[in-house]
């Protein structure tokens, strides 16, 4: 499950990769293809939103910005582990008893 901002956060990523020279215009849409893909296969979006106030809190708890904060909640939420690269999550994950993906 993930959360609907994360669909947004790839397009982002996409958009400022191309935006730095990163990817080319059309390696950007081949990556948003595979990506559309691999969501009409297997990523299901999380039904249960995430409060603002829910996501503030848990963003002050654990030190984290409010669209970390709503990942750790989904993940916490679904009893599911967190797959994530960034450290500061993965340490607010640890904390919070969210196991990680590996």
């Amino acid at each position: 499950m993930v959360p609907a901002l994360w669909y947004l956060e790839m397009a982002n990523g996409f958009a400022i990769a191309e935006r730095r020279g990163i990817l080319s215009a059309s390696a950007a849409q081949r990556c948003l293809n595979s990506i559309e893909g691999l969501m009409a296969s297997a990523i299901a979006e999380s039904a249960s939103a995430i409060s603002l106030r829910q996501a503030f809190s848990v963003a002050r708890a654990y030190h984290l910005s409010a669209y970390d904060a709503v990942y750790l909640e989904t993940a916490r939420h679904e009893r599911l582990p967190l797959a994530t690269l960034d450290r500061a999550l993965a340490q607010a994950a640890l904390k919070a008893g969210v196991p990680l993906f590996s």
